[in-house]
């Protein structure tokens, strides 16, 4: 079994739940982050909306395409 067929074999297992809360982790790891990194506030909000929508794309697309 290859990797993306185990990864798929786990993610169906979760519940809307564990998804939530591997969201919140996700911002949980992002505050962090600017925590010990203080100059990460100074980037430009532009350039973080932009990776937002390219980092969406994908799974916006496979989740609508059906």
């Amino acid at each position: 079994m290859g990797f993306i067929n185990w990864a798929n074999s786990i993610v169906k297992k979760f519940t809307i739940i564990d998804v939530f809360l591997i969201e919140l982790s996700s911002l949980a790891f992002g505050v962090l982050l600017v925590a010990l990194v203080p100059s990460l506030m100074k980037i430009n909000i532009w350039w973080i909306v932009a990776a937002v929508i390219l980092l969406a794309i994908k799974p916006l697309y496979t989740a609508l395409k059906k």
